[in-house]
């Protein structure tokens, strides 16, 4: 699985870089945090992801659009957010969100 999550993220870069950030397809498949998590900090960190403690890992501002509704996200000051329930603040500091997950 993580080979296809690579995949979908160098899919996703490429075409957001293509298309000046239009839409990404409605039937494409979407990421979760489990399969993100699995690719291990170092390979998160060369997709732009951040680092904020030894625990808390940050999403690209350009990731989030794509992560499945439903995943849990953990803030900067410890908040729980749902995604596609709860608010999440996209204000975006060195190109990622205060919200993440843990790993």
């Amino acid at each position: 699985m993580t080979d296809d999550t690579i995949e979908l993220l160098d899919q996703i870069k490429t075409y957001r870089t293509l298309s000046e950030g239009g839409a990404w397809p409605t039937d494409a498949r979407k990421l979760t945090i489990a399969e993100l998590a699995d690719l291990g900090r170092e390979k998160l960190y060369s997709y732009g992801f951040g680092n904020w403690d030894e625990h808390l890992i940050l999403l690209p501002e350009w990731v989030f659009p794509y992560m499945v509704d439903g995943e849990t996200f953990t803030a900067i000051d410890g908040e729980q957010a749902i995604k596609g329930k709860d608010h999440i603040d996209l204000d975006t500091r060195f190109g990622c969100i205060a919200y993440g997950f843990v790993i």
